[in-house]
C-alpha cells in the first residue's frame, strides 16, 4: 500500500529529511508513504485541494474543514503532545503582563491558523481584537522573534514548540506574557474516505510505540513524537473540533499569566 501524505507546515517545517526517514522505516510495517511537507500554508492548502492526499497531519483548526467538509476520517494523534502557544514581547519592553498591551498593538505571527485563534483569545484581557490591533505575517517563528526584537512589533504569537526551538540567545531576549493551558488540542492524523477500508491497517502502523524498532523510535523522537501516536476515535475528534469552534467564538480553557 502506497500513501500520499501531507504534513502541515506548522508541524513538519524544517523536518523534511526526518519525515522521509520515518516513511522509509514505516515501509517495514507494510506502509509505503510519499511524504510531502509544504513550506508554506498556501502550498499546504493547494496540495490538499488537489485531492490526492491519503493522509494529512493537520492542526485542529485545519482539521475542521478536512473532517466536516472534506470527508477525512480520524486515524491517530501524537501521544501526550498538546498544541499550546505563547504570547511574548521583547525583554526590554515596558509590558509585564498581557494587560499592559495597548490599542494599536502590532502582532507578529506565522500563517498558523491554530496559533492565531488561540492567541487572539489570550489577548482578550487587554481588550485587543481585530479592530484595534494589527497582525504582521512572517514566514517563520524566527522572523516573528526578530520583528519583536527590532521594534517592528510589540508581541509575537508562537506555538510552544516553535518558541522552544528558537536559539537560546533569542529566547533570552524575549519575555513570556502568557501561555495557553487548554490541554485538549493536538495535531490529528486524518485519512481520506477512499482509504476507509484500510484505516485499521494504517492506524496499526502508526500506533503502538512499544513494538517499534529502535530506528523508528529514534526517528519519531527527532520529530518530537517521543511517545509515538495514539489511536483517535471519531468521538474524540468531534469533541476536539467542537472545542476549536468554541475558541473561535470566545475564551475556553485557561491560561498561565507570569
Amino acid at each position: 500500500m502506497k500513501l500520499q501524505v501531507i504534513v502541515a507546515p506548522d508541524f513538519g517545517q524544517e523536518r523534511g529529511i526526518d519525515w522521509i526517514l520515518l516513511s522509509a522505516l514505516l515501509r517495514r510495517r507494510g506502509i509505503e508513504m510519499d511524504v510531502r511537507v509544504p513550506a508554506t500554508l498556501a502550498e499546504y492548502d493547494s496540495a490538499i485541494a488537489l485531492g490526492s492526499a491519503d493522509l494529512v497531519l493537520a492542526n485542529p483548526v485545519d482539521a475542521i474543514e478536512l473532517v466536516r467538509r472534506g470527508g477525512y476520517l480520524p486515524v491517530a494523534r501524537p501521544t501526550l503532545k498538546q498544541d499550546e502557544m505563547y504570547v511574548a514581547c521583547a525583554a526590554e519592553s515596558r509590558a509585564r503582563t498581557i494587560r499592559d498591551l495597548r490599542p494599536g498593538c502590532r502582532i507578529a505571527l506565522t500563517a498558523d491558523r491554530c496559533v492565531e485563534i488561540v492567541g487572539l483569545r489570550l489577548l482578550e484581557p487587554a481588550n485587543l481584537d481585530n479592530s484595534n490591533s494589527t497582525r504582521i505575517r512572517v514566514d517563520t517563528p524566527a522572523l516573528a522573534a526578530e520583528l519583536v526584537l527590532s521594534g517592528g512589533a510589540e508581541v509575537a504569537f508562537f506555538a510552544a514548540e516553535s518558541h522552544g526551538a528558537l536559539p537560546l540567545p533569542t529566547r533570552r531576549q524575549l519575555r513570556l506574557l502568557v501561555k495557553s493551558e487548554i490541554g485538549d488540542l493536538t495535531h490529528l492524523l486524518l485519512g481520506h474516505a477512499r482509504q476507509s477500508e484500510h484505516l485499521a491497517e494504517i492506524r496499526q502502523a502508526f500506533v503502538g510505540p512499544s513494538d517499534l524498532d529502535a530506528q523508528t523510535a529514534s526517528a519519531m523522537r527527532v520529530l518530537g513524537l517521543e511517545l509515538g501516536f495514539s489511536a483517535l476515535s471519531y468521538g474524540e475528534t468531534e469533541d476536539m473540533l467542537d472545542l476549536v469552534e468554541a475558541l473561535r467564538e470566545g475564551p475556553v480553557g485557561s491560561a498561565s499569566f507570569p
